[in-house]
């Protein structure tokens, strides 16, 4: 439970993130999130996410699981997605 948060709150982070990497920062590592694609019910749906964390220093990867859920207009179809990001400190 506490890694799905862990998740969730590491997305959530990255929408608000301004600054660049370069901007006195410490890269800790790599999120790499794939998003499942499915198909959307019209006022709601739900994505899976599968995350692994890469440490910069070549320590243990971890992985983190979670859901993407929206409500609201969602009609289609969409296909598997990846994202990944540089963790930082």
């Amino acid at each position: 439970m506490i890694k799905k948060l862990a998740c969730a709150a590491a997305l959530a982070t990255t929408m608000f993130a301004v600054a660049p990497a370069s901007a006195g920062k410490l890269q800790l590592g790599t999120l790499d999130c794939t998003i499942d694609g499915g198909t959307a019910y019209i006022v709601a749906s739900n994505k899976g996410v599968s995350c692994v964390f890469r440490p910069h220093h070549h320590g243990p990867s971890e992985i983190y699981t979670g859901i993407i859920s929206k409500i609201g207009l969602d009609v289609g179809q969409t296909h598997q997605g990846q994202l990944v990001w540089a963790v930082l400190a």
